[in-house]
């Protein structure tokens, strides 16, 4: 069919077509804002998404999730450890006596005492074994740190006094030499 008959036969392909416009810059991102509006999705849309959504994490690297993930983490509090005693939080500890030696007939004999300081302030000594074998730890969440200068505090309490948040909301100041 030559250009003639067909511009005859069918007016609307002579028509000018408007040039599409190229968008400029980049696309802007919606703002995420926190509210509680219910937005109405068809499910065959949503159940697209969650297959598309399935497709590109099957396919993406553990590397590249990884990567991902630990970009765009929320900054988890520090936790340490504090040692929990018949019900009670152990503060701080001191050896009182430290005797190991070795009998005529070559047994080891131990003579170890510890006196530990609770968080109600009562002190109590005690075997060391009693102590390292019925202790348990509990998580706290580290509120604030302080770094110690004090030659004295240092060697009593450790270069770092933490303040200390428990599960059960109690707080408590510690020594770094008294944790984990």
């Amino acid at each position: 069919m030559s250009e003639d008959k067909l511009q005859e036969s069918s007016p609307e392909l002579n028509q000018e077509v408007p040039k599409a416009e190229k968008p400029k810059g980049r696309p802007k991102k919606a703002e995420a804002k926190d509210s509680d509006k219910m937005v109405e999705v068809k499910e065959k849309d949503l159940n697209k998404l969650f297959e598309r959504l399935e497709r590109l994490e099957f396919a993406a690297s553990k590397a590249g999730l990884s990567k991902y993930d630990t970009a765009h983490k929320e900054a988890l509090g520090k936790i340490i450890h504090l040692r929990l005693l018949d019900g009670k939080v152990v503060l701080r500890w001191e050896v009182v006596r430290d005797l190991v030696e070795k009998d005529t007939q070559g047994r080891w004999n131990e003579d170890q005492q510890i006196k530990l300081t609770f968080e109600d302030g009562k002190q109590e000594t005690m075997p060391m074994i009693y102590f390292t074998r019925r202790y348990t730890n509990i998580d706290a969440e580290v509120l604030s740190e302080t770094i110690n200068r004090d030659p004295l505090i240092i060697e009593e309490e450790g270069d770092r006094t933490f303040n200390v948040k428990t599960v059960d909301d109690r707080v408590y100041s510690i020594g770094s030499n008294f944790i984990n």
